[in-house]
């Protein structure tokens, strides 16, 4: 046995953690705690063992203290794990504020490495090398890799892992046994491809041996190596190793030395100076069985789906780039592909995904971050593509690793240069969070996070010069994309004897870089190879002030923008620069808007005509949308076109006409002030204009406040929509800090900004925001506009659940609006009434205020302005507990901030009565109502309410126990729902399946589809939404099931309730768990529930629940 296994206490590091004690292995479970084996491991890397508890607590700790006696427990636990015949306090002791390992016989492999390293030095026998290596395992603690204490000491022990071969090669050649030198040496390269050291033994071994050009050819190993990763020479010894032996070839004919002899298989991935990142899954990808939780983890947080684009060209060469990059992808989980603009880093990133893709269970995707300029909107972006959204208090960058999870999926972060901080801190945390995730980034320059591996994109393969003959020029893979793209934009063009000396020219001019290669032979369609060639070398002169030397790859590309701009007609030059302003893609439309001039023309020129030509000079992009086409500038060509606009003193003047255009469009497609708008405009079509929307909003925000809270106020719905909550809402605070001045825009960007305050997790503004939009409402003196902001601020005191609020701003809306005879607020506070006293189960009241809507409704004609958002009864009380008993359920949104007018409204109101006989047991009656309502908005086409309808269906058809029914009235509702992406709306039916598979016998799939709808709330961050699934849930356990069960469930139902003081929730879930308390024979703990639920279901003047919860405490007395 080696000294592992017979010591006392031994630890190994290197290859991985493991702790013997006594020669037995200690398992896995012993480590209750992470921290506890992270400790045990600083002590056995300290000095002397010995850690003071401060500098413990720092790195066990990082950026906040341990709390209560977090460190007591760690060492606790890990006393526990290293303790042999009770003695574990004898090893680990915490001592004068010290933590030690003590004792004799502590054998760790690190201390065991170093001092072998040093006997071998000492002793320079291949025995003592051999012996010294064989201790190094492997990399110190791979698992660890993160971890800051780790990274200096791992860099040391690899260092002379990596010395002790170069030293161990010399002791084989001192011995004569050149094979065994070159193996060893060889081994070095493979752990280190820039080991400068051991390619010089490798090229004096291979030399000395007459195997010259073998020499050569390493060298030539290096330099690509070096180029490719630093951009930088081997230094100067092996640049002079390098001549002497091409010196030395007299009788050798010069030629280009042959590739390299390939080293051992691990060679293929050039490391960088960086410590390599954890394998995921060991070496290949993880199975798609890696990201399956066991039967009692949570369910996964998303189904992930491929999410690649399809290119509309074709992807010429890198055949040699893409193998090596598949290998490298195999082995580190963050690959960085580095260049200058238009080398081709984000086409060859998106042939690599794709090609690669089959190997992620989970699905690659890329992230497009040119069109971002704000830090801020990088993780949104990521959970965009994602299909995730991170609505939440909480760090957005934690909430995304928690969604991700064990996923198996490779994320593309593409053009990260201008926002390098933010995509490094995503790329660092989400690595160590999620272990299947592997990031591949395209940047002008490194993240810089520990572990990457940096990749520069080399220019496409160039052909030697002077070469004539056609078929060895077509190998190089600058001349085939240069011909294939000049065949596009002129049909017939080919390489011939004729001119191929200028189109080698051109490649070898234009260094091998696609974009540049790209834009000289969109030039083909009206010069001649020769006459291109000619006027590329007189644009790189002037750029470069006359000298031809030195050029650059970024020169060359700005050169090739330069060039192109100047061969622009100048209608063309005024249409470029002015496209520069847009920061996504864009329409005809809004070329027209923001681009022309007040005549329509662009410097006298047609701009669809000017767009055409720029087209056909591959300065825009076209990209096929939906039926229409939308243009792009790449990303480095709007950022010269933004140079020329500043130069042409343009800037600020299209800036404004992109705000005030895009202002325009905000505002047409506004469904919160225009319900009619959404057949025109829904959420997907304002996809397309979210960069520029964002642009607008920035340029606003700085240079016109008061645009910023019109555009803002004109989007909230859209962010509504796509559950852009935490975005829309920082927007909203910007715009609403930057213009202070109590304006009617003001308040409704405050109205706004409470809306979407409803849906996100952590404290809730909404009553205090609806109460300073209220004020600023009267200070304008308009009477009107009052009585709308108590209609809206009662509105919103029900949306942050302080519904006595609610009822004091409803009375004095409802007498202002009757003094003025404003029958829109009155039939707007009506309907909000009676959807409260719905709530409160005052079921006969609410009937009479809902009744009392409709005729209301029916007196009122299709007015321009909407009425009122429509509100919805859920959670409801239904009598579904033994002898009717009353239980508690979310079932829908609440609150749902979907602007209607009249008729639309009446199918709202409907619904709601039909909730109402529903809570008293008449269920044909709700049917009734709900059928009328499903009728309306048929009629009038509203998706969005149909599905409200169908949903209350469904979920009366768990009443009645009509299983078909309610599947059939399920799947219609989740049709529409998938159709809108609305993603909550998708959860909620989703929970109603699950309840009505549960109370018809299926639980097997009842408790499938919870999961299912729990995850999306999970996924979504949604408060509310988190808190019905176990309250839901909880009522079934209550009386269908355990009512043990049923108390953990809506325990965990309060605790989430309390965080947000959703007080409807809480109260229930006290008051049913007071009941399942009480069946289980646990009366104290009733008690308690009932002592908090009480004054909560009465201060909210829930009429229902109070006399349940009065009834719960009689039997308590009376037991």
């Amino acid at each position: 046995m080696d000294s592992h296994e017979q010591a006392p206490l031994g630890i190994r590091l290197l290859g991985g953690f493991a702790v013997r004690v006594d020669g037995r292995p200690v398992a896995e479970e012993a480590w209750r705690l992470r921290r506890a084996k992270s400790l045990i491991k600083l002590l056995a890397l300290a000095p002397e063992r010995r850690v003071h508890r401060e500098q413990a607590a720092e790195l066990l700790w990082p950026g906040h203290a341990p709390s209560g006696n977090g460190l007591h427990q760690v060492l606790y636990t890990a006393r526990r794990a290293v303790a042999a015949d009770g003695r574990a306090g004898d090893r680990l002791v915490l001592r004068d504020d010290v933590v030690a390992l003590v004792g004799d016989g502590i054998w760790v492999d690190v201390d065991a490495f170093e001092r072998a390293a040093a006997a071998a030095r000492e002793r320079r026998s291949v025995a003592a090398f051999r012996e010294a290596l064989a201790l190094y395992a492997g990399e110190l603690l791979p698992e660890d890799r993160y971890e800051e204490w780790t990274a200096t000491r791992r860099e040391s022990l690899r260092e002379t892992r990596l010395a002790l071969l170069v030293e161990l090669a010399q002791a084989h050649a001192d011995a004569a046994d050149t094979a065994a030198a070159i193996e060893a040496l060889q081994r070095a390269v493979v752990d280190d491809p820039l080991h400068e050291a051991a390619h010089r033994g490798l090229m004096r071994l291979f030399a000395d041996g007459g195997r010259r050009q073998q020499a050569l050819a390493q060298y030539q190993q290096l330099r690509d190596a070096l180029r490719r990763t630093l951009a930088a020479d081997p230094d100067p010894e092996t640049r002079r190793l390098y001549r002497e032996i091409l010196a030395s070839q007299h009788a050798e004919p010069a030629e280009p030395p042959p590739a390299a002899v390939p080293p051992p298989a691990a060679a293929a991935a050039p490391p960088s100076a960086a410590a390599p990142l954890p394998p995921a899954a060991a070496v290949a990808p993880p199975p798609a069985a890696a990201a399956t939780p066991p039967a009692t983890a949570p369910p996964p947080a998303r189904p992930l789906r491929p999410d690649l684009p399809h290119q509309l060209t074709s992807f010429v060469g890198r055949e040699r780039e893409l193998t090596e990059l598949e290998g490298l992808l195999r082995h580190t989980r963050l690959l960085t592909l580095t260049g200058p603009g238009g080398c081709g880093k984000t086409r060859l990133a998106s042939a690599l995904a794709t090609r690669r893709s089959r190997d992620f269970p989970d699905g690659a995707f890329i992230v497009e971050l040119a069109p971002i300029a704000d830090a801020a909107l990088v993780v949104e972006e990521t959970a965009a593509a994602l299909g995730v959204k991170p609505r939440s208090e909480r760090d957005p960058i934690d909430v995304l690793g928690d969604q991700i999870g064990d996923a198996g999926i490779l994320l593309v972060l593409d053009n990260c240069e201008h926002l390098i901080d933010a995509c490094a801190t995503l790329a660092d945390r989400l690595l160590r969070a999620c272990p299947n995730l592997r990031v591949l980034t395209t940047s002008r320059e490194q993240l810089r996070v520990p572990g990457e591996v940096a990749w520069r994109v080399p220019p496409l393969s160039l052909p030697e010069p002077a070469e004539p003959d056609l078929d060895r020029l077509e190998r190089s893979e600058a001349i085939r994309l240069f011909c294939q793209r000049a065949a596009d934009a002129a049909p017939g063009f080919a390489l011939t004897p004729a001119n191929a000396g200028a189109v080698a020219e051109i490649c070898r001019r234009l260094d091998g870089m696609p974009l540049a290669l790209e834009l000289a032979a969109a030039r083909i369609a009206v010069l001649s190879p020769a006459q291109v060639a000619e006027r590329l070398g007189d644009a790189l002169a002037l750029l470069r002030g006359g000298s031809r030397a030195g050029l650059t790859r970024q020169q060359t590309l700005r050169a090739t923008l330069a060039w192109s701009y100047q061969l622009l007609t100048d209608p063309e030059r005024v249409l470029y620069r002015r496209l520069g302003v847009f920061a996504g893609s864009f329409g005809v439309e809004a070329i027209d808007g923001v681009c022309a001039d007040d005549d329509g023309s662009c410097a006298g020129g047609v701009p669809l005509d000017l767009l055409a030509q720029l087209a056909g000079k591959s300065l825009v992009q076209v990209e096929p949308a939906a039926g229409r086409y939308r243009y792009r500038l790449l990303e480095t060509v709007r950022q010269h076109a933004r140079e020329q606009l500043a130069e042409a003193g343009e800037r600020g003047a299209l800036e404004a006409a992109h705000r005030a255009w895009y202002l325009a469009l905000a505002e047409a497609a506004d469904r919160d002030r225009a319900p009619e708008v959404a057949a025109a405009w829904p959420a997907k079509r304002l996809d397309a204009e979210h960069d520029d929307l964002r642009a607008a909003l920035a340029s606003a925000i700085r240079d016109e406040p008061p645009a910023a809270l019109r555009l803002a106020g004109a989007l909230w719905w859209y962010w509504m929509a796509r559950a852009h909550f935490v975005e829309g809402s920082r927007w909203l605070d910007d715009a609403l800090a930057a213009a202070p001045t109590p304006t009617p825009e003001r308040a409704r960007a405050l109205w706004a900004l409470g809306g979407l305050d409803v849906r996100r997790r952590g404290t809730i503004r909404t009553v205090r925001l609806g109460a300073d939009a209220l004020e600023i409402a009267r200070r304008s003196g308009d009477p009107h506009a009052e009585a709308r902001a108590l209609e809206r601020r009662g509105a919103f005191a029900m949306g942050g659940f302080d519904w006595p609020v609610a009822d004091t701003a409803f009375a004095e809306g409802l007498a202002l609006a009757d003094t003025l005879g404003d029958a829109t607020v009155t039939v707007a506070i009506t309907q909000a009434q009676g959807a409260l006293a719905g709530c409160r189960g005052e079921t006969e009241r609410s009937r009479a205020l809902l009744e009392r809507s409709l005729t209301l409704l029916d007196e009122i004609p299709e007015a321009p302005e909407p009425l009122f958002w429509a509100l919805h009864i859920s959670p409801i009380g239904l009598p579904a507990g033994p002898g009717g008993a009353p239980r508690f359920f979310f079932e829908d949104t609440f609150c749902l901030f979907r602007a209607v007018r009249s008729r639309a409204g009446a199918g709202y109101v409907l619904v709601n009565v039909g909730e109402t006989w529903r809570a008293d047991a008449e269920y044909g009656r709700a049917h009734d109502a709900f059928e009328r309502a499903l009728e309306r908005f048929r009629e009038l086409r509203d998706d969005e309410g149909a599905g409200v309808a169908l949903n209350a269906l469904g979920n009366l058809a768990r009443s009645t126990g009509d299983a078909d029914a309610g599947r059939r009235r399920f799947e219609q509702a989740l049709a529409l729902r998938r159709a809108a992406r609305d993603t909550r709306e998708i959860a909620t039916t989703t929970v109603g399946m699950g309840m009505l598979a549960l109370y018809t016998g299926e639980e097997e799939r009842g408790r499938a589809r919870l999961r299912e709808a729990e995850a999306i709330f999970e996924r979504t961050e949604d408060g509310p939404g988190l808190q019905a699934i176990p309250l839901d849930l909880g009522a079934f356990e209550l009386d269908r099931g355990d009512p043990r069960r049923a108390c953990a469930l809506l325990e965990r139902c309060a605790e989430l309730s309390r965080e947000r003081r959703i007080v409807p929730n809480l109260s229930w879930a006290l008051t049913e768990l007071a009941e399942a308390a009480m069946a289980i024979g646990e009366p104290d703990r009733a008690r308690r529930a009932l002592a908090e639920a009480l004054p909560l279901l009465e201060r909210s003047g829930d009429v229902r629940g109070s006399r349940y919860a009065r009834s719960l405490n009689t039997r308590l007395s009376d037991a």
